[in-house]
């Protein structure tokens, strides 16, 4: 996903978020994990900032390991809004969960590689501009 689309669907959240605080003043529980959009806006502050900017109070973070746990938590109440992959809404949904999705954006497989260790060849080495991670 990229960062321009996500900054597009940024005034969206928040207005539904606003006009969600406009009827009940309280904290806004997000649900994030470390590969999404909220991860980014809490440890920017851009989501408490706006909250605060419309007189509303600031958003609580839910770090969550995957998907699943998410929606669950979202399915009991623990959390109002939280961004995942594909696959655990539906299966949620399955599952009879109360679940609306708020926005889609379409997969990016430019972003991500799947590497077999003592397979690299040159081109995966030496990679001007782009970086590597090995776990």
């Amino acid at each position: 996903m990229s960062t321009r689309f996500h900054l597009a669907l940024l005034p969206l959240l928040l207005g539904l978020s606003a006009s969600a605080l406009a009827k009940a003043p309280e904290t806004v529980n997000i649900g994030y994990q470390k590969a999404n959009i909220f991860a980014l806006l809490k440890y920017r502050g851009t989501l408490d900032e706006t909250f605060k900017k419309e007189g509303g109070s600031p958003c609580a973070g839910w770090n969550s390991p995957a998907g699943p746990q998410m929606l669950e938590g979202l399915n009991v109440g623990s959390i109002d809004l939280a961004a995942t992959g594909d696959a655990p809404p539906a299966f949620a949904q399955a599952a009879q969960a109360d679940l609306v999705y708020l926005a889609h954006s379409p997969a990016n497989p430019k972003t991500e590689a799947i590497v077999v260790p003592g397979k690299l060849d040159d081109s995966q080495r030496s990679r001007p501009g782009k970086a590597s991670a090995w776990g």
